[in-house]
C-alpha cells in the first residue's frame, strides 16, 4: 500500500523523513517501509509491503478530508518542525516491483535480526547509470481530470534515441526520421527541471516538467564530413577529428511541434521496460535531479492551438468586450505564460464576467497575482487547487486583498508624471511570453501620447531562462534570427484582440536585437495622423526608437 505525505518542510530530505517515520511506523510493528521524498518538495511517499499495514498506519494517523476540519479528526496528529503533517491513502497503484522486494526484505528480517536494510535489494546491487535508450518523445501538458493527474498529448515523435545524464543537462539525442530528415538533439538544463516523473514496467515513460522550454538543436554534418572539408581546404595542417559535429539551433522538432512548443513544457519519453527501474540510482548522483514513481495515465483534450485560437477570438469580439485591456492582457498572460491552460482561462473569465466583477478598477492587479498562486500540475498539487472554482475564489481574495493595500501603497506612475506603465513582451526561440505593466521613465513618444500607453509594448529578444542569446563556436544561430526574430520583427503580436507591429529596432550605440518598441494596428493616431508616419523613415525610425529603454536619456 502507499501512503501520500503532504505539508513536510521543503528543506527536508529523504534521509531525515526516513528517519522521522521510522519510530512511528515501529510502534505499529512495520520495520519494513520504502520512503521517498524529492528535494525543495513538500510531499513524500512511503510503501508498504502490505495492505493492512497502510491500513492499520492510517487508522492512527491519516486523514480522510482535507484542510483544517480533516486533520482536526485525526487520532494521533503528526508534526514535524511544528508543521502538521497529513497522511492519507495515495491514488497512485503501488509499483509492484518494489512491493516484491519489501516483502523480500520483510522476510530476510525475520530470517536475519541483525540485518538492518532500509532500501529495497534490488537498487542497492544496482550502480548508477547515466545513458537509456528511448524509444520516442511526447510533448504535452499535465493536468488533472475527474481528481486524478494525467499527461495530455499535444505532440507525438516515434524516433529512437539516446538519453543521457550529464553533469548539468540531460541531452536527449533522436535519431533521423528519414535519410532526408537531420538529427535532433534536446538539451534540458538541470535549473529547469520543476519534477522528474518516472513510470512502470507497464508504463515506461520519464517524464520532465519544466520551468521553460529547453533548447533544441538540429546536427546537420557528421564529424567525418568536417574533417574532410577542412583537409580539403588546409590539406597540408593536421587537423583531427573535432568534438562535436556543429548545431543549428532550431524553434522545434518539427511541423506540429512549433505551434506547441512555446506553451507545453512537459516532455515524455519513452524508455526500455527492464531500464526503468534504473533511474531510481540517478539519486546518488551529485546534483542530478530527484525522480519520484507515479503512473500518470493518458487523458485526450482538445488541441492545445484549438483552446488559444478560441480564447483570442472570444477577446476579439463581443465576448469579452466589457472588460478593459489591462484585464484582458492578464487573462492572456495566465495562458501564454503556461500558468493555465487556455480553456480554463477562458471558464474563469466566463465565471468573472458572471460575478459583475469586470467592472472592478482593480480586476487586473488581482488577475496578475495568480501566477505566484497557481501551483504547478504535479503530484505535490491538489485537484481541487487547480479547477476553475478555487483559482476564481483566490481572485476574489486578491481583489479584497488589493483595495486593502491601495490605502499603503503608491501608484508610482500617478504620483509622478515623468513615469508610466507599460506592457512588456519577451520573444524568445520557442515562444512569446507576457509580463507587466512595470513603471517606466515616458520619452518623447510616451509624453505625446501619455493617454495611450496601453497602445505601446516593450519587446525584448532573448533566450529561454531570460539571458540574451550567447555565442556558441559550435552552434549557429542563424535559423532563429532569421526564421524566428525576423518574422516577429515583420509580423505582429497579438495580445488580447489587438495586433502589436513593430515599427523599429534599436540601432546606433545600442545596434542589437535586445529591445524593439511596437504599437498596437488599432492605436488611431499611427494609422491615420500625418505628422508620425509621412515625413519618411528616418524622421519616423528617430521618433520611435526613444521609446526604448536603452534611449531614454535622448527624450
Amino acid at each position: 500500500m502507499e501512503v501520500f505525505v503532504r505539508n513536510l518542510p521543503d528543506q527536508t530530505t529523504e534521509k531525515q523523513a526516513q528517519k522521522y517515520f521510522r519510530p512511528i511506523l515501529a510502534e505499529l510493528s512495520i520495520n519494513t517501509f520504502h520512503c521517498q521524498k524529492p528535494k525543495g518538495k513538500s510531499f513524500a511517499k512511503l510503501t508498504l509491503p502490505h495492505r493492512w499495514q497502510g491500513a492499520r498506519f492510517l487508522q492512527q494517523h491519516g486523514q480522510t478530508k482535507p484542510g483544517r476540519e480533516g486533520f482536526n479528526l485525526v487520532q494521533k496528529k503528526l508534526f514535524h518542525m511544528d508543521r502538521p503533517v497529513n497522511c492519507s491513502e495515495s491514488n497512485n497503484i503501488p509499483d509492484p516491483f518494489l512491493l516484491q522486494s519489501l516483502c523480500k526484505e520483510e522476510d530476510d528480517r525475520k530470517l536475519v535480526k541483525d540485518a538492518h536494510r532500509h532500501e529495497t535489494k534490488h537498487i542497492r546491487a544496482q550502480r548508477p547509470r547515466k545513458v537509456f535508450s528511448i524509444s520516442g518523445v511526447d510533448c504535452g501538458s499535465m493536468d488533472y481530470v475527474n481528481h486524478k493527474l494525467g499527461f495530455m498529448t499535444h505532440f507525438q515523435q516515434h524516433r529512437a534515441g539516446i538519453l543521457i545524464f550529464g553533469h548539468r543537462c540531460v541531452i536527449v539525442n533522436l535519431e533521423p526520421l528519414d535519410r532526408a530528415s537531420p538529427t535532433n538533439q534536446i538539451e534540458i538544463s538541470y535549473q529547469s527541471i520543476e519534477s522528474l516523473i518516472i513510470g512502470n514496467s507497464q508504463r515506461p515513460f520519464v517524464t520532465f516538467s519544466l520551468y521553460e522550454p529547453p533548447k533544441i538543436f538540429e546536427k546537420q554534418d557528421s564529424p567525418e564530413d568536417i574533417t574532410a572539408t577542412f583537409q580539403e581546404l588546409f590539406p597540408q595542417s593536421p587537423i583531427g577529428k573535432p568534438r562535436l559535429s556543429p548545431r543549428l539551433r532550431v524553434m522545434s522538432l518539427g511541423r506540429g511541434h512549433e505551434t506547441v512548443v512555446g506553451m507545453c513544457l512537459c516532455y515524455r519519453i519513452r524508455v526500455e521496460s527492464d531500464d526503468i527501474y534504473a533511474f531510481r540510482t540517478l539519486k546518488r548522483l551529485p546534483g542530478h535531479p530527484d525522480t519520484i514513481q507515479w503512473d500518470v495515465p493518458d487523458f485526450d483534450g482538445s488541441p492545445l492551438l484549438t483552446q488559444m485560437t478560441c480564447l483570442h477570438n472570444d477577446m476579439l469580439w463581443n465576448n469579452y468586450s466589457e472588460f478593459t485591456f489591462e484585464a484582458k492582457f492578464q487573462f492572456q498572460r495566465l495562458a501564454q505564460n503556461c500558468y493555465l491552460p487556455p480553456y480554463k482561462v477562458n471558464d474563469l473569465m466566463r465565471l468573472v464576467r458572471l460575478s459583475s466583477a469586470y467592472a472592478s478598477p482593480l480586476l487586473a492587479a488581482s488577475i496578475r497575482r495568480l501566477s505566484s498562486q497557481i501551483p504547478f500540475a504535479g503530484v505535490d498539487a491538489e485537484a481541487f487547487d487547480l479547477s476553475v472554482k478555487s483559482i476564481h475564489q483566490t481572485l476574489q481574495r486578491n481583489q479584497q486583498s488589493v483595495i486593502h493595500e491601495q490605502e499603503y501603497t503608491k501608484d508610482i506612475a500617478a504620483e509622478y508624471g515623468h513615469i508610466t506603465n507599460i506592457h512588456k513582451a519577451m520573444v524568445t526561440p520557442t515562444g512569446i511570453y507576457l509580463d507587466g505593466p512595470v513603471p517606466e521613465v515616458k520619452n518623447r513618444v510616451l509624453r505625446k501620447y501619455a493617454a495611450y500607453s496601453d497602445y505601446f509594448l516593450q519587446v525584448s529578444f532573448l533566450d529561454e531562462n531570460g539571458e540574451p542569446l550567447m555565442y556558441d563556436r559550435l552552434t549557429s544561430l542563424s535559423s532563429i534570427y532569421h526564421n524566428r526574430f525576423k518574422k516577429i520583427l515583420e509580423g505582429a503580436i497579438r495580445i488580447a484582440g489587438r495586433g502589436y507591429e513593430v515599427l523599429t529596432h534599436t540601432f546606433g550605440d545600442t545596434l542589437s536585437l535586445a529591445d524593439a518598441v511596437v504599437v498596437s494596428r488599432i492605436f488611431p493616431f499611427f494609422v491615420k495622423s500625418s505628422n508620425l508616419l509621412v515625413h519618411g523613415p528616418f524622421r519616423v525610425g528617430w521618433r520611435v526608437v526613444l521609446c526604448t529603454k536603452s534611449h531614454q536619456r535622448s527624450g
